[in-house]
C-alpha cells in the first residue's frame, strides 16, 4: 500500500459529511490493475497523482458506483482521470480512500 496525499477538504464539500478520511493510497492490486488494462498510463501519470488529487480541474460523482468520484485534471494535452473510492463506513475507519483507474482521455472525449 502507498500513500498518495490528500483530498482538499474545500473541494469536496459537495459531498456533506459522507466520508471519514481525505488520504488517498493506492494498493499493490490496483497498480497490477492499472498497469494491466491501461497500458503505459501508470508509468506516465503516476508521478502526477498527488497534483491531480489536491489541485484537479473538476471532480464528479460516479452515478454508476457507490461512493466513488472522479478527480480529473489536463496533463500533457491529455485529459487525465484518477478514480477514488471513498472511505464512508466508520467501522472500517482503518481503511481509506484508494484509487482504481488512472485513465487518459484525448480532449475531445470530455
Amino acid at each position: 500500500m502507498k500513500y498518495v496525499g490528500k483530498l482538499d477538504k474545500e473541494k469536496i464539500k459537495f459531498l456533506g459529511n459522507i466520508i471519514t478520511t481525505e488520504e488517498v493510497i493506492i494498493t499493490e492490486e490496483r497498480i497490477a490493475h492499472v498497469k494491466a488494462r491501461h497500458q503505459n498510463d501508470y508509468e506516465k501519470y503516476s508521478k502526477y497523482l498527488l497534483d491531480i488529487i489536491k489541485y484537479p480541474d473538476y471532480i464528479c460523482i460516479d452515478k454508476k458506483n457507490e461512493n466513488t468520484i472522479f478527480a480529473m485534471k489536463c496533463i500533457e494535452n491529455n485529459n487525465i482521470q484518477v478514480v477514488i473510492k471513498l472511505q464512508t463506513d466508520k467501522k472500517e475507519i482503518h481503511r481509506k480512500k484508494f484509487y482504481t483507474n488512472i485513465l487518459e482521455y484525448k480532449r475531445k472525449k470530455l
